[in-house]
């Protein structure tokens, strides 16, 4: 099996395409490429890499699933909250928190939490209890945040 690379020029300009191919031998003797699978029109040099590690994959016999195949079963909310999180640093917010909360030692993370609840409230305002369930359901799931926590 080997990367096979398509051009095709149209209206003036170059598309690039790539395929996985292995070579055959038809019943009457003649070597032909088999096509094994389509990977789709090549844009940049990252998708060329991408197509390098398909073909490496299969060459391993690992199984290479189509993205029709795969089945999402959680979205977490990470950009909005990374956006976010860059807004609330640069204006000073974060800052301020953590200067209000200085002479105190709470027990938790009190910046991030009033955080979390103020990008909550511009994704899906509702009470604090879902706020708490969106936290630790679609934000970190891996980290369990408290309801009291968010309560105080």
């Amino acid at each position: 099996m080997h990367l096979k690379r398509n051009t095709v020029k149209k209206n003036g300009k170059v598309y690039e395409y790539a395929k996985i191919v292995q070579s055959v031998r038809r019943e009457d003797g003649q070597v032909t490429q088999e096509v094994v699978k389509n990977l789709g029109r090549m844009k940049t040099e990252e998708d060329w890499e991408w197509a390098e590690s398909v073909l490496e994959a299969m060459e391993r016999e690992e199984e290479v699933p189509e993205i029709r195949d795969l089945e999402v079963k959680g979205q977490f909310e990470y950009g909005g909250v990374l956006v976010a999180g860059d807004l609330w640093e640069e204006f000073g917010v974060k800052k301020a928190m953590m200067d209000s909360v200085e002479d105190r030692k709470p027990e938790f993370e009190f910046e991030r939490i009033v955080f979390l609840l103020a990008v909550n409230r511009l994704y899906d305002p509702s009470s604090d209890l879902s706020a708490s369930r969106w936290i630790n359901e679609k934000v970190y799931p891996r980290e369990d945040v408290e309801k009291q926590w968010i309560y105080r």
